[in-house]
């Protein structure tokens, strides 16, 4: 393996120890984005990692090893990509690298932009204390809905067995897959009979193919509400929480989805939405095509990578993002890009099914980083404490210290 040159190695120590200028700081997050010093950050982090593992023996060795394979992987000799990574990352659409890849899906475990490197907390012994950590095991969500059909009546998917769940007039409801239901219509569609509505709880997500062919994602805490059939003229839907939609292309039949006091009018395009009732805004993200956002008597239309912000008092603001951390849950990824503690313990909440509550003064922290939403809690945990999160957990409930 390539040594990290004399300067890499000067401004990676600066920054580990949390002494870096905001110069330096600079100028390191400038070589990490050089592809040619993948090697050298990789030995300089497994140095930082070995380093901490002398002085720590809580973290069970099994998830030690875990954590460290997912911070450095083999780098692969003959190419870029590697096998099962979650694919490339970007900068302003510019490949970082090896390195940049790594970096990024362990910076909730070793980076804090706010400007120190990520270090242990510990009670003055230079120890961690994880005593408080070692928990029965929080498995992370899955694939778990409700169907609930017109009569009222409910099908738990996620305990019904693959294929036919229900055939009503020319429309069919299949199971197809664990996690993907579809409404297929036998020929033309019919006018609706009556409305559906398929809704996740806390620690669920979904597919769902529409009567139309267009897909919905449903994340965690959330529903849509359709008919069974769409209309002559118009698809429409209604929705809570957060969604994501491929729509299927119909020029005589816009495609709304109803959310709060706001419309999204489509004719085909993907796009995403988050409309949970304990965030301060909802947020339309336009991945493809073009969308139109009406809220009250104002109306705006988005372009690619562009999210519409609505406020609870009406107030909408528009402005690009970065549609990769936005739309990472439905890849199965938690994408953190300067996120403070408590929009990642909202995620955390819901994927993982637990209350949320702080002691003290809350850690005004950015973390940045991407972590498999597979993992279990405790791991997620053990690698959100390297930037310094302290927590202990009472049953299901999580609660942060400083």
């Amino acid at each position: 393996m390539r040594k990290p040159n004399n300067r890499l190695s000067y401004l990676f120590q600066r920054y580990y120890h949390g002494v870096a200028t905001e110069r330096e700081t600079d100028e390191l997050m400038e070589l990490v984005r050089k592809s040619e010093h993948d090697e050298g950050l990789s030995e300089l982090t497994k140095e930082a990692w070995d380093t901490l593992n002398e002085t720590d023996q809580a973290l069970p060795e099994a998830i030690k090893n875990r954590i460290l394979n997912s911070i450095i992987p083999p780098l692969p000799t003959d190419h870029f990509e590697g096998e099962g990574d979650g694919g490339e990352i970007r900068d302003n659409g510019r490949r970082i690298g090896r390195w940049g890849k790594y970096a990024v899906a362990a910076t909730v475990a070793f980076i804090c932009i706010s400007g120190a490197w990520l270090k242990w907390g510990n009670d003055g012994t230079g120890k961690a204390d994880l005593t408080a950590r070692v928990q029965p095991a929080i498995k992370p969500g899955g694939n778990r809905a409700m169907l609930t059909l017109a009569d009222g009546s409910t099908v738990l998917l996620d305990e019904a067995a693959d294929g036919l769940i229900l055939r009503q007039g020319a429309i069919e409801i299949n199971k197809v897959t664990d996690g993907y239901l579809e409404y297929k219509a036998a020929g033309n569609e019919h006018p609706a009979n009556g409305n559906h509505t398929i809704s996740t709880p806390r620690g669920g997500q979904y597919k769902i193919g529409l009567p139309d062919g267009s897909m919905v994602w449903l994340n965690a805490s959330s529903s849509i509400r359709f008919p069974t059939g769409f209309s002559a003229v118009e698809r429409k839907v209604e929705i809570e929480g957060e969604a994501f939609f491929d729509i299927k292309k119909d020029i005589r039949r816009p495609f709304k989805v109803i959310f709060g006091d706001n419309e999204v009018a489509v004719l085909g395009t993907k796009f995403n939405i988050a409309n949970y009732p304990d965030e301060a805004v909802s947020r339309t993200t336009l991945v493809e095509g073009s969308v139109a956002l009406k809220s009250g008597n104002k109306r705006n239309k988005l372009v690619p990578g562009q999210a519409a912000s609505v406020g609870r008092d009406g107030t909408i603001s528009i402005g690009p993002v970065d549609v990769e951390e936005v739309t990472a849950w439905k890849n199965n990824l938690f994408y953190f890009k300067g996120a403070d503690i408590a929009s990642i313990m909202q995620q955390v909440s819901r994927w993982y099914d637990i209350d949320i509550a702080y002691e003290g003064v809350l850690p005004k922290k950015q973390l940045a980083g991407k972590v498999p939403r597979n993992v279990e809690l405790s791991e997620f945990m053990s690698m959100l404490q390297y930037a310094g999160i302290n927590y202990r957990m009472e049953g299901r409930k999580m609660i942060i210290v400083p």
